[in-house]
């Protein structure tokens, strides 16, 4: 794992990097996670779901497809004619957005009128103006 340091504005973050494929990455958890499917690339699958038989090759890459498609969906949104249903009360939470008009969070460059709901839908739309991260 090579480890490089970059201080200053946003875009010079510190970053780490995959040693087989020099992909880049913001934390050593999503580098580590990418390191064990990179380097299980060509392996048979296994972990092999019990509920459906699909396969995988990394425990991880198992237990995220248990959580996301086996899992009980017990939070449910109660806005009229939605009736959504989520895994957990922060999902539920963040989709309650997409019920309100708010759009808290205007774009900064001259002339652009987009205005979102989240700070991170605002920091993807500064993508298209040359600004904000794209790793």
């Amino acid at each position: 794992m090579i480890h490089s340091n970059s201080y200053g504005t946003d875009d010079q973050v510190s970053r780490l990097i995959c040693q087989r494929c020099s992909k880049s990455f913001k934390s050593h958890l999503t580098l580590k996670h990418h390191i064990e499917v990179c380097s299980n690339r060509n392996s048979e699958p296994r972990f092999c779901c019990e509920i459906c038989r699909k396969k995988f090759r990394t425990d991880i890459q198992y237990t995220r497809h248990i959580y996301y498609t086996h899992s009980q969906r017990t939070f449910l949104c109660r806005e009229k004619n939605c009736g959504r249903t989520f895994l957990s009360n922060s999902h539920l939470i963040a989709h309650m957005i997409t019920h309100t008009s708010d759009r808290p969070y205007p774009c900064p460059v001259l002339g652009c009128s987009y205005q979102a709901r989240t700070a991170g839908r605002l920091a993807q739309h500064k993508i298209i103006h040359g600004q904000g991260r794209r790793f």
